[in-house]
């Protein structure tokens, strides 16, 4: 009896109880930004955890930096309209329509609170 009550204990320490766990990975090998097409991403977004998200580019390079934090995330291409911080904590999926309006949703791996945020961008 002692044997299946450690199993059971054991199968239960191993159940998800629906929490998504989300990691940033950087690209392998590492994606290029195209300039042209990355400078329709600067500016600055609203969040709706009620942070900002601004996006600028320094030279050839673009980073990212949440709120009035100086942090500066440098980002690289990830994907078509995915961009990921080179120290891994942001990724950002960011898409214009016809009319030039932003959507899309950021992954904060260490938020305000210490937790990881996910957030939309606000219309």
């Amino acid at each position: 009896m002692l044997a299946s009550t450690q199993q059971l204990a054991s199968a239960a320490d191993n159940v998800s109880a629906g929490a998504i766990v989300q990691s940033i990975e950087l690209p392998v090998p590492s994606l290029r930004m195209d300039p042209a097409m990355a400078l329709e991403y600067v500016g600055v977004y609203d969040l709706s955890n009620g942070d900002t998200l601004k996006i600028v580019k320094r030279g050839m390079l673009f980073y990212a930096s949440l709120g009035t934090d100086e942090v500066r995330h440098r980002l690289v291409t990830a994907g078509k309209s995915t961009f990921v911080s080179v120290d891994k904590q942001l990724k950002i999926h960011l898409e214009r329509d016809d009319k030039g309006v932003a959507s899309g949703e950021v992954f904060i791996a260490v938020g305000a609170n210490g937790l990881p945020v996910m957030a939309s961008l606000r219309r």
